[in-house]
């Protein structure tokens, strides 16, 4: 997956795994739109076409992944959250993708070095452990 689609697809997965688990706490806090947003699997041919809609995609699902992980910061009865491997790699993707700049989450830019190494970061919330590598003809 390209960076887009990670983070879309890693709200999506998550917002899956609360439905399944805790349903009535996710139902009080699901926002309108996330139906349309990540309802339908976040692959490039859906994605914004042009970088000013790509990077504008990038930090609304960012600030929807921020506003989750507030919530259930913010929730006393939400702390076991913490635990479910979706919200971990939620707030990992997060921390690897968007940096708070002056109190306003943005997106990091791939070609500053903001992003962590390559052996590091995460491409797919289905599985943390695969990487993107080029080795001469093979990628």
């Amino acid at each position: 997956m390209n960076r887009l689609e990670c983070v879309g697809e890693t709200m999506r997965f998550t917002l899956n795994r609360l439905a399944t688990l805790l349903p009535d706490w996710l139902t009080t806090r699901l926002q309108p739109e996330w139906a349309a947003r990540y309802g339908p699997r976040a692959e490039e041919y859906r994605l914004p076409h042009t970088t000013p809609q790509r990077i504008a995609y990038a930090q609304q699902v960012g600030q929807d992944g921020w506003w989750l992980l507030e919530q259930i910061e913010r929730d006393d009865q939400a702390a076991g959250l913490w635990q479910l491997p979706a919200v971990d790699i939620l707030r990992r993707v997060w921390l690897q993708q968007f940096r708070v700049v002056d109190g306003q989450l943005r997106w990091r830019v791939e070609n500053q070095d903001e992003l962590p190494p390559s052996a590091q970061l995460i491409r797919s919330p289905y599985d943390v452990e695969a990487r993107f590598s080029r080795k001469r003809t093979t990628t």
